[in-house]
């Protein structure tokens, strides 16, 4: 019966976290629109992509977990920034150095997506982790 909540309470945070990337990702556009700039540049659509299976995937191990070492979950959920952080440094980073120069454009294409998964992440997680 557990097994049944934890894959519904995934599938529910996993639907909720896409149709909040789709509308922070139409917005993001809009302004690159706005602005003239290509929605293609700076590995936008990569950087969204990346951090949906990696917020999604730090998420599932901490439901998982959070009977079995609920003791851990704190560190579990430190390891996912690291993972994430990682993920940036190893391929968005040397991508984004190519040219020598950070740009705005480049910094908001990694960390929009990043702060809003991070901030629903951790919103969801405080008020599950409450109810039990």
């Amino acid at each position: 019966m557990k097994k049944i909540k934890m894959i519904k309470n995934l599938f529910s945070f996993s639907l909720q976290l896409i149709f909040l990337l789709l509308a922070v990702f139409g917005l993001h556009q809009a302004v690159l629109s706005y602005l003239e700039r290509s929605w293609l540049e700076n590995l936008i659509v990569p950087s969204y992509i990346t951090n949906y299976l990696l917020v999604l995937l730090t998420y599932a191990i901490i439901v998982y977990m959070k009977d079995k070492k609920s003791q851990s979950i704190g560190f579990i959920f430190l390891g996912g920034f690291f993972l994430k952080m990682a993920v940036f440094m190893i391929f968005f980073n040397p991508f984004y150095k190519l040219d020598g120069e950070s740009s705005t454009g480049e910094f908001c294409a990694f960390f929009i997506p990043y702060g809003i998964c991070l901030t629903f992440e951790t919103i969801v997680l405080v008020r599950l982790l409450n109810r039990s």
